[in-house]
Formats: structure tokens, C-alpha cells, sequence
């Protein structure tokens, strides 16, 4: 078996190939297709197993890898792929409408779906945090008190 696929490594390999300018019709609709069929298609199952929340998370994640994707794209020779893979998803998003990839249209829904992902993380968080709250989870505490004993180590 070959490595493991990261998204590091994806990225790295969008680094390699031409700017997006530079590939022929042919090769921009071949790439298109084939990221707009997987990448919808495994969104379309989440609707079809109705998993609203993972869809949602998922749904954000996604407009975000494509985000930077075209921007690595775009700016391919001129700005630091590096860079582009470091900004959050709001600055992603930003910098779509500003390099005129999106309109304002798109802006707004992309907006809309990073606003409902980080309410239903911190709802999340709330959740898994008021569980570990309220029920005694020796297994839990376990865990943190070997993380105090790395953090020791390591300091």
C-alpha cells in the first residue's frame, strides 16, 4: 500500500501542477468533473442518510479545501501555496470575492454555511463538554491526568 492521502499532501500535489490558466479547456473541465462529481456526490449521500449536522460540518469543510484550491490555483507563482493553505475558512471566503472567483451571491452562501458550521460546533462542544460535566467518566479524567504528567515531562 502507497501513503496515506492527507490533505497536506493533496495540496502539495495542486501545487505541482500548471496554473489553472495554463491547462487547456479539456484538461480544466476533466479536473472540474471529477472534483465537482466526487465531492458533491459524497454531500448528496450525507442528505440521503439524512445527517444533517455531519452534512452541514462537511458541507463547510469542503467549500473550504475547494476555496483554497482555486486560490493556490490562481495565485500559483505569485503567492505561497503555504500561505493560502494556512487561512481560516473566513479569509478563504474573502479572498474568493476579492479575487473575483465568487460573487456576492456566493460570498453570502458560503458565509451562511460557515456561520451554521462553527453554531453547530460550539453546540457540540457545549454538549460533549456538559456530558463530561455532569457524568463521572473515570476513563476521562485518566486522560487528562496523563496529559499533566506529559506536559511535566515536556516542561
Amino acid at each position: 500500500m502507497g501513503d496515506k492521502i492527507t490533505l497536506e499532501k493533496i495540496f502539495e500535489r495542486l501545487e505541482k501542477l500548471p496554473p489553472r490558466e495554463d491547462l487547456s479547456t479539456n484538461e480544466k473541465k476533466f479536473y472540474s468533473e471529477i472534483g465537482r462529481s466526487l465531492l458533491t456526490r459524497q454531500l448528496e449521500f450525507l442528505i440521503e442518510e439524512k445527517m444533517w449536522v455531519l452534512g452541514v460540518i462537511m458541507s463547510a469543510s469542503t467549500l473550504e479545501f475547494v476555496g483554497k484550491t482555486r486560490l493556490i490555483w490562481k495565485y500559483k507563482g505569485s503567492v505561497s501555496g503555504r500561505k493560502i493553505r494556512r487561512l481560516e475558512f473566513a479569509s478563504t471566503i474573502k479572498c474568493l470575492l476579492a479575487s473575483k472567483i465568487i460573487n456576492e451571491d456566493t460570498f453570502k452562501k458560503m458565509e451562511k454555511i460557515r456561520d451554521a458550521r462553527n453554531d453547530l460546533a460550539h453546540e457540540l462542544l457545549r454538549q460533549v463538554a456538559a456530558s463530561f460535566k455532569n457524568e463521572s467518566n473515570p476513563e476521562s479524567e485518566a486522560l487528562i491526568r496523563e496529559a499533566i504528567e506529559v506536559i511535566k515531562i515536556l516542561f
